[in-house]
């Protein structure tokens, strides 16, 4: 298994960063649900030929949300392998 590992920034850069917007101290999940929310009724499609699904973006991401409350109330959780 591959461990990664996190390098320093300097403080300097980090201070650039935060004053020009760029760093935050959102959470990935955080930033995923305020751009949602911004635009829920954004059409998502996925162009396949044995399984094309056209949704909304608020829609993918509610089904999303409920397939890991699923997972997780049946004791699937960080590390876990489904297949």
């Amino acid at each position: 298994m591959t461990t990664w590992q996190l390098r320093e920034v300097p403080a300097e850069l980090r201070a650039r960063y935060r004053a020009d917007g760029y760093w935050t101290d959102d959470t990935f999940a955080s930033f995923v649900a305020r751009e949602v929310a911004a635009a829920p009724d954004l059409t998502f499609r996925v162009w396949s030929a044995t399984h094309p699904f056209v949704g909304t973006i608020g829609g993918l991401y509610e089904q999303s949300r409920r397939l890991a409350t699923s997972l997780h109330q049946r004791g699937i959780g960080v590390g876990d392998v489904v297949a």
